[in-house]
């Protein structure tokens, strides 16, 4: 995209290179009118984030399928176990505690198990598909999280156990990235600086009144920095949910779909 390799790229430049100025406008932090090169790694990091997430959903639909034995479109408790699942396993991903692993759980558990996955992989020195503790703190983990998570006391972490950790960091990062995204969203709305985001300027910003009192959990009329990390984490979890009920890709979900 740098047509004129300056080491940033402009917005001219970015459209040129397919981007969009939704897109250019969301990247650009601090309002320069130019990406650099820690707003590219962050479009490329959420990108990568993107693509893993479009694997996951495929995996867990082709696993939801598989153990779906009722063709009701979730998997029962039963039906998980049916399939090899175990209750503790269960209980990790049904996240609503609705008795049921809808898509967007299982493309988490799916993803969780490709994180595992890999980090066993890198860590599992002696390959024998577990990770002692010496694997574990030689591959950058720590001994009170090593200890967190072998839950059964046998000095390994195996297959579910590292499940479990992935599970966990998946999660983490999915709020770290919620919180950075609010306060991207809340200093580019703060028009008065002062931290916060009153209903005018969450107004002004193309928000609507119903949105504002969703997440003005406090009644406080304005939106911190928690209340805002709280809309982009909903927001990410309704694009997931989206991407993975929209088979038309018309951007919306229709009642066959859901």
């Amino acid at each position: 995209m740098d047509a004129n390799r300056d080491r940033m790229v402009d917005e001219r430049e970015f459209l040129a290179g397919g981007g969009s100025k939704d897109e250019f406008d969301r990247y650009d932090r601090n309002r320069d009118g130019v990406l650099d090169e820690a707003e590219m790694e962050r479009r490329a990091v959420d990108k990568l984030h993107d693509q893993e997430e479009t694997r996951a959903a495929a995996q867990g639909d082709s696993d939801l399928k598989r153990m779906d034995t009722n063709k009701d479109h979730v998997v029962s408790e039963q039906e998980f176990l049916n399939a090899g699942g175990s209750k503790d396993e269960f209980k990790l991903y049904d996240e609503n505690r609705d008795g049921v692993l809808d898509g967007a759980e299982m493309a988490k558990r799916a993803a969780a198990q490709a994180s595992a996955e890999s980090d066993t992989k890198l860590m599992d020195a002696n390959r024998d598909r577990m990770v002692d503790e010496r694997e574990f703190l030689a591959g950058g983990g720590s001994k009170d999280e090593f200890d967190r998570y072998d839950r059964n006391k046998d000095g390994v972490l195996d297959e579910a156990e590292m499940e479990r950790r992935a599970a966990d960091k998946l999660h983490d990062q999915e709020e770290t990235r919620a919180a950075a995204q609010g306060d991207s969203d809340l200093k580019r709305m703060d028009t008065n600086k002062d931290h916060v985001v009153s209903e005018q300027e969450f107004l002004n910003a193309g928000g609507s009144k119903d949105e504002f009192k969703l997440y003005d959990e406090n009644r406080d009329g304005v939106l911190d920095g928690a209340e805002m990390a709280k809309r982009a984490a909903a927001q990410a979890s309704a694009e997931s949910d989206t991407k993975l009920m929209d088979a038309n890709r018309d951007r919306m979900v229709d009642e066959r779909e859901l």
